[in-house]
């Protein structure tokens, strides 16, 4: 099924739909589970799913000559990503871990996480060639590569620059270490190849104070906190 169709007033786009409620259908409810694959706090109503709602509209909405790249940094088991290959059907997608055994595992197999059972994520979202793993990006839906957020940052800008190459970046999510300089290096060795409509959501500041994190990364004063809240930081160009 197209989800991005799904979600949109095929009437009237200028009305606007209640995505919250739609991402939380597609995961099974506010704190349920859809094709048994876990969305976690993203989409929660208590915790980011408003601020996604809010934000991902636009790029639903939106009509792209080339392919929409999302990339997400601490994939983990894959829930995101999950969830962003329905939401963005026709998009590339791109995996940042510190280690991807965990998610390699699930793609393929069963995967025990506490006391639900997950199923291979090659019948929950994707197939079996949309994977590639640790190559420069090319056509496949999912690319995969492991990073060290806390890596020194000009040996990780050439590692973006190998797998990008010429290709900008749309969506952006950090669900990584959660660390002030994880946070800040992260954002350094990305930003040249944020796309003019780039949107960059942090997540679970935690102890990171989003002013000193925000001052840290707006050296240029390029950039605008759009929302915010004691959790999540989402960033954008003035």
């Amino acid at each position: 099924m197209d989800y991005s169709k799904k979600f949109l007033n095929q009437e009237s786009k200028s009305k606007k739909i209640d995505l919250l409620t739609e991402l939380q259908n597609l995961m099974g409810g506010s704190i349920g589970t859809t094709d048994r694959n876990r969305g976690g706090d993203r989409f929660s109503s208590k915790q980011y799913g408003g601020l996604y709602a809010t934000y991902l509209q636009e790029y639903i909405e939106k009509t792209y000559t080339e392919p929409l790249i999302y990339c997400e940094i601490g994939i983990l088991l894959g829930h995101g990503l999950g969830v962003f290959s329905k939401l963005f059907p026709d998009a590339q997608l791109i995996g940042l871990d510190i280690n991807l055994d965990r998610f390699i595992e699930r793609f393929d197999n069963e995967f025990e996480d506490g006391d639900l059972t997950l199923e291979p994520l090659n019948k929950v979202a994707f197939q079996d060639d949309d994977i590639n793993l640790k190559m420069p990006i090319g056509t496949n839906r999912l690319n995969l590569y492991e990073i060290d957020q806390l890596a020194d940052v000009d040996e990780n800008s050439k590692t973006i620059s190998k797998i990008l190459s010429d290709k900008k970046l749309n969506i952006i999510v950090d669900d990584g270490l959660h660390t002030h300089q994880s946070i800040v290096n992260t954002f350094k060795f990305l930003e040249p190849y944020f796309a003019k409509d780039f949107i960059y959501f942090i997540e679970d500041l935690g102890n990171c104070t989003n002013g000193d994190v925000f001052n840290d990364i707006n050296l240029s004063n390029a950039y605008k906190i759009v929302d915010s809240d004691a959790n999540m930081m989402i960033i954008k160009y003035v």
